[in-house]
């Protein structure tokens, strides 16, 4: 089984204090940073959006993103893309990751 890998973020004062010139441009590098992972087939970008407000949630958050990986050591590889397009700067963000199971893998592990 892969390894997921969630994110989910909220955007910072500094974020909504950009243009969106600077804004677009952020997002390129991020694009283009993570482009280089996804490219090599490194990782797979399950989903991203907006948190449904609507839903109960725990985390209190604006966004979300999900990435399949086939091992965890590459979910370091997409947090330092983060940094290094200046995406972490402008957001508050909560990682969540963890191997994927089956359901009778997760009842063995649940139940213990």
């Amino acid at each position: 089984m892969a390894y997921v890998f969630t994110q989910v973020f909220t955007p910072n004062e500094k974020w909504t204090k950009l243009t969106r010139v600077i804004k677009e441009q952020v997002l390129q590098r991020l694009i283009s940073s993570l482009s280089i992972l996804a490219g090599d087939n490194q990782v797979q970008l399950v989903a991203i959006g907006q948190v449904d407000g609507k839903i109960p949630k725990v985390v209190d958050a604006e966004f979300y993103v999900t990435w399949s990986l086939p091992i965890n050591e590459l979910s370091v590889h997409i947090s330092q893309h983060l940094r290094e397009s200046e995406w972490s700067e402008y957001f508050e963000m909560v990682n969540i990751g963890g191997k994927a199971l089956t359901i009778p893998q997760f009842a063995e592990i649940i139940l213990k």
